[in-house]
Protein backbone atom coordinates (compact mmCIF):
# COMPACT_ATOMS: atom_id res chain seq x y z
CA UNK A 1 0.00 0.00 0.00
CA UNK A 2 2.43 2.63 0.68
CA UNK A 3 4.72 1.77 -2.43
CA UNK A 4 1.37 2.75 -4.20
CA UNK A 5 0.79 5.86 -2.28
CA UNK A 6 4.53 6.61 -3.05
CA UNK A 7 3.82 6.31 -6.54
CA UNK A 8 0.94 8.60 -6.81
CA UNK A 9 2.55 11.14 -4.72
CA UNK A 10 5.30 11.10 -7.10
CA UNK A 11 2.97 11.59 -10.16
CA UNK A 12 0.92 14.47 -8.88
CA UNK A 13 4.25 16.36 -8.32
CA UNK A 14 5.62 15.71 -11.34
CA UNK A 15 1.75 16.59 -12.72
CA UNK A 16 1.84 19.48 -10.70
CA UNK A 17 5.24 20.64 -11.43
CA UNK A 18 4.12 20.37 -15.42
CA UNK A 19 1.07 22.34 -15.02
CA UNK A 20 3.38 25.16 -13.03
CA UNK A 21 6.23 25.35 -16.32
CA UNK A 22 3.58 25.27 -18.54
CA UNK A 23 1.16 28.45 -16.82
CA UNK A 24 4.60 29.76 -16.14
CA UNK A 25 5.41 29.27 -20.17
CA UNK A 26 2.02 30.30 -20.87
CA UNK A 27 2.52 33.50 -18.89
CA UNK A 28 5.96 34.30 -20.13
CA UNK A 29 4.49 34.16 -23.61
CA UNK A 30 1.69 36.40 -23.20
CA UNK A 31 3.77 38.64 -21.82
CA UNK A 32 5.81 38.59 -24.76
CA UNK A 33 2.90 38.69 -27.21
CA UNK A 34 1.94 41.62 -25.12
CA UNK A 35 5.73 43.10 -25.59
CA UNK A 36 5.22 42.57 -29.56
CA UNK A 37 1.89 43.87 -29.92
CA UNK A 38 2.64 46.90 -28.56
CA UNK A 39 5.67 47.67 -30.08
CA UNK A 40 4.11 46.78 -33.34
CA UNK A 41 1.53 49.36 -32.68
CA UNK A 42 3.82 52.27 -31.66
CA UNK A 43 5.36 51.75 -34.95
CA UNK A 44 2.07 52.06 -36.39
CA UNK A 45 1.14 55.61 -34.56
CA UNK A 46 4.51 56.65 -35.20
CA UNK A 47 3.61 55.90 -39.21
CA UNK A 48 0.62 57.64 -38.82
CA UNK A 49 1.82 60.64 -37.09
CA UNK A 50 4.44 60.93 -39.82
CA UNK A 51 2.34 61.60 -42.19
CA UNK A 52 0.38 63.69 -40.29
CA UNK A 53 3.02 66.04 -39.71
CA UNK A 54 5.11 65.77 -43.01
CA UNK A 55 2.25 65.81 -45.72
CA UNK A 56 1.38 69.60 -46.08
CA UNK A 57 -2.41 69.63 -45.51
CA UNK A 58 -3.00 71.12 -49.20
CA UNK A 59 -2.11 67.40 -50.50
CA UNK A 60 -4.00 65.66 -47.78
CA UNK A 61 -8.23 66.21 -47.67
CA UNK A 62 -9.80 66.56 -44.57
CA UNK A 63 -11.77 63.44 -44.92
CA UNK A 64 -8.14 61.27 -44.92
CA UNK A 65 -6.88 63.56 -42.19
CA UNK A 66 -9.53 62.81 -39.61
CA UNK A 67 -9.44 59.03 -40.79
CA UNK A 68 -5.62 58.97 -39.96
CA UNK A 69 -6.08 60.87 -36.28
CA UNK A 70 -8.55 58.41 -35.73
CA UNK A 71 -7.18 55.68 -36.52
CA UNK A 72 -3.77 57.03 -34.31
CA UNK A 73 -6.53 56.99 -31.33
CA UNK A 74 -7.25 53.59 -32.03
CA UNK A 75 -4.04 52.35 -31.72
CA UNK A 76 -3.25 54.26 -28.55
CA UNK A 77 -5.97 53.04 -26.92
CA UNK A 78 -4.71 49.59 -28.06
CA UNK A 79 -1.58 50.61 -26.22
CA UNK A 80 -3.10 51.24 -23.15
CA UNK A 81 -5.11 48.55 -22.90
CA UNK A 82 -1.80 46.52 -23.33
CA UNK A 83 -0.09 48.61 -20.87
CA UNK A 84 -2.41 49.52 -18.36
CA UNK A 85 -0.78 51.61 -15.82
CA UNK A 86 2.25 51.55 -17.27
CA UNK A 87 0.60 53.35 -20.18
CA UNK A 88 3.04 56.86 -21.07
CA UNK A 89 1.47 58.56 -23.92
CA UNK A 90 -1.80 59.58 -22.84
CA UNK A 91 -0.57 63.38 -23.53
CA UNK A 92 -0.15 62.65 -26.76
CA UNK A 93 -3.82 60.96 -26.72
CA UNK A 94 -5.36 63.96 -25.60
CA UNK A 95 -4.07 65.75 -28.32
CA UNK A 96 -5.15 63.61 -30.77
CA UNK A 97 -8.61 63.72 -29.31
CA UNK A 98 -8.36 67.53 -29.48
CA UNK A 99 -7.30 67.83 -33.11
CA UNK A 100 -9.98 65.61 -34.00
CA UNK A 101 -12.47 68.03 -33.11
CA UNK A 102 -11.08 71.23 -34.43
CA UNK A 103 -10.53 69.12 -37.43
CA UNK A 104 -14.07 68.62 -37.40
CA UNK A 105 -15.76 72.09 -35.73
CA UNK A 106 -13.44 74.31 -38.91
CA UNK A 107 -14.30 74.68 -42.20
CA UNK A 108 -11.51 77.18 -43.07
CA UNK A 109 -8.62 75.55 -45.41
CA UNK A 110 -5.01 75.45 -43.73
CA UNK A 111 -2.64 77.65 -45.50
CA UNK A 112 -0.67 75.82 -48.42
CA UNK A 113 2.97 75.25 -47.43
CA UNK A 114 5.79 75.66 -50.20
CA UNK A 115 7.53 72.65 -51.11
CA UNK A 116 10.59 73.59 -52.76
CA UNK A 117 13.24 71.16 -52.06
CA UNK A 118 12.88 68.00 -54.59
CA UNK A 119 14.30 65.72 -51.73
CA UNK A 120 11.95 66.74 -49.47
CA UNK A 121 9.26 66.01 -52.79
CA UNK A 122 9.50 63.07 -52.86
CA UNK A 123 9.02 62.23 -49.23
CA UNK A 124 6.17 63.37 -49.60
CA UNK A 125 5.41 61.63 -52.64
CA UNK A 126 6.52 58.01 -50.22
CA UNK A 127 4.05 59.06 -47.79
CA UNK A 128 1.06 59.67 -50.14
CA UNK A 129 1.56 56.08 -51.60
CA UNK A 130 1.47 54.88 -48.12
CA UNK A 131 -1.59 56.99 -47.44
CA UNK A 132 -3.16 55.04 -50.61
CA UNK A 133 -2.08 51.57 -49.20
CA UNK A 134 -4.12 52.79 -45.95
CA UNK A 135 -6.93 53.96 -47.75
CA UNK A 136 -7.08 50.76 -49.34
CA UNK A 137 -7.31 48.79 -45.81
CA UNK A 138 -9.59 50.79 -44.47
CA UNK A 139 -11.96 49.92 -47.36
CA UNK A 140 -11.32 46.08 -46.30
CA UNK A 141 -12.42 46.73 -42.97
CA UNK A 142 -15.47 48.16 -43.68
CA UNK A 143 -14.58 51.20 -42.20
CA UNK A 144 -15.20 53.51 -45.32
CA UNK A 145 -17.28 52.61 -48.71
CA UNK A 146 -15.92 51.58 -51.84
CA UNK A 147 -16.75 54.83 -53.60
CA UNK A 148 -15.01 56.79 -51.12
CA UNK A 149 -12.07 54.57 -51.01
CA UNK A 150 -11.92 55.57 -54.81
CA UNK A 151 -12.49 59.24 -54.66
CA UNK A 152 -9.44 59.06 -52.35
CA UNK A 153 -7.20 57.17 -54.30
CA UNK A 154 -7.84 58.74 -57.24
CA UNK A 155 -7.51 62.20 -55.10
CA UNK A 156 -4.48 61.30 -53.93
CA UNK A 157 -2.63 60.07 -57.29
CA UNK A 158 -3.76 63.91 -58.25
CA UNK A 159 -1.92 65.23 -55.09
CA UNK A 160 1.34 62.86 -56.19
CA UNK A 161 1.46 64.39 -59.17
CA UNK A 162 0.52 68.22 -58.39
CA UNK A 163 3.70 68.07 -56.06
CA UNK A 164 6.10 67.54 -58.59
CA UNK A 165 3.92 70.57 -60.78
CA UNK A 166 3.84 72.64 -57.58
CA UNK A 167 7.87 72.16 -57.29
CA UNK A 168 8.08 73.58 -60.62
CA UNK A 169 5.47 76.19 -60.24
CA UNK A 170 7.39 77.58 -57.21
CA UNK A 171 10.54 77.19 -59.09
CA UNK A 172 8.82 79.62 -61.50
CA UNK A 173 7.93 82.29 -59.43
CA UNK A 174 11.33 82.22 -57.88
CA UNK A 175 12.93 82.80 -61.35
CA UNK A 176 10.09 85.62 -61.88
CA UNK A 177 11.35 87.65 -58.78
CA UNK A 178 14.88 88.27 -60.39
CA UNK A 179 13.68 88.83 -63.02
CA UNK A 180 14.37 85.72 -64.81
CA UNK A 181 11.60 85.36 -67.19
CA UNK A 182 12.74 82.84 -69.76
CA UNK A 183 13.34 80.68 -66.99
CA UNK A 184 10.14 80.94 -65.32
CA UNK A 185 8.46 80.07 -68.58
CA UNK A 186 10.45 76.85 -68.72
CA UNK A 187 9.31 75.84 -64.66
CA UNK A 188 5.64 76.76 -66.28
CA UNK A 189 5.97 74.74 -68.87
CA UNK A 190 7.03 71.44 -66.63
CA UNK A 191 4.64 72.14 -64.32
CA UNK A 192 1.95 71.50 -67.04
CA UNK A 193 3.70 68.17 -68.76
CA UNK A 194 3.91 67.01 -65.14
CA UNK A 195 -0.16 67.94 -64.64
CA UNK A 196 -1.03 66.19 -68.18
CA UNK A 197 -0.83 62.68 -66.44
CA UNK A 198 -3.77 63.57 -65.12
CA UNK A 199 -5.10 65.87 -67.51
CA UNK A 200 -8.63 63.87 -67.28
CA UNK A 201 -9.02 65.21 -63.60
CA UNK A 202 -11.35 68.61 -63.70
CA UNK A 203 -8.46 70.11 -60.73
CA UNK A 204 -6.04 69.56 -63.51
CA UNK A 205 -7.36 71.19 -65.94
CA UNK A 206 -7.86 74.07 -64.00
CA UNK A 207 -4.17 74.14 -63.17
CA UNK A 208 -3.10 73.66 -66.65
CA UNK A 209 -5.65 76.41 -68.25
CA UNK A 210 -3.80 78.85 -64.93
CA UNK A 211 -0.61 78.32 -65.88
CA UNK A 212 -1.01 78.92 -69.78
CA UNK A 213 -2.36 82.17 -68.97
CA UNK A 214 0.79 83.18 -66.74
CA UNK A 215 2.99 81.77 -69.60
CA UNK A 216 1.22 84.15 -72.38
CA UNK A 217 0.95 87.19 -69.60
CA UNK A 218 5.22 86.64 -69.07
CA UNK A 219 5.23 86.32 -72.86
CA UNK A 220 3.93 88.94 -73.65
CA UNK A 221 6.70 91.14 -71.09
CA UNK A 222 9.08 89.47 -72.95
CA UNK A 223 8.12 90.34 -76.46
CA UNK A 224 7.63 93.89 -75.36
CA UNK A 225 11.01 94.01 -73.48
CA UNK A 226 12.25 92.03 -76.80
CA UNK A 227 10.99 95.04 -78.92
CA UNK A 228 11.95 97.69 -77.33
CA UNK A 229 15.52 96.30 -77.07
CA UNK A 230 15.44 95.66 -80.57
CA UNK A 231 14.44 99.34 -81.12
CA UNK A 232 17.18 100.41 -78.56
CA UNK A 233 19.89 98.36 -80.28
CA UNK A 234 18.78 99.73 -84.00
CA UNK A 235 18.89 103.52 -83.00
CA UNK A 236 22.02 103.20 -81.06
CA UNK A 237 23.38 100.98 -84.08
CA UNK A 238 22.20 104.09 -86.50
CA UNK A 239 23.94 106.87 -84.04
CA UNK A 240 27.56 104.96 -84.35
CA UNK A 241 27.50 104.62 -88.17
CA UNK A 242 26.57 108.31 -88.41
CA UNK A 243 29.31 109.01 -86.19
CA UNK A 244 31.53 106.99 -88.33
CA UNK A 245 30.67 108.78 -91.26
CA UNK A 246 33.55 110.56 -92.99
CA UNK A 247 31.41 112.90 -94.23
CA UNK A 248 29.81 114.10 -91.04
CA UNK A 249 33.57 114.07 -90.27
CA UNK A 250 34.50 116.77 -92.89
CA UNK A 251 31.76 118.87 -92.45
CA UNK A 252 32.89 118.93 -88.79
CA UNK A 253 36.33 120.55 -90.32
CA UNK A 254 34.53 122.70 -92.43
CA UNK A 255 32.69 124.10 -89.53
CA UNK A 256 35.71 124.67 -87.57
Amino acid sequence: MLPLVTITLIVLLIAGSIVVVTISQAREQAQLKAVRDARTLANRYRRLKRILNEVPDQYLAKEIRLLLLERSIDTLNEIKQIKGKEFQLQSQLDEDKQLVRQLKGTTKSEKAVPVVDEKKAEEIRKLLRVVINFIINQQKKGIITARSANLHINSSKYYIVKLKADLHENRANAAMKIGKLRTAIHHYNSAISALEVMKNVPAAQDAILALRKKINKIKKVVNKTSTTTASKTAKDKEWDNYMEDDGWKKKNTYDD
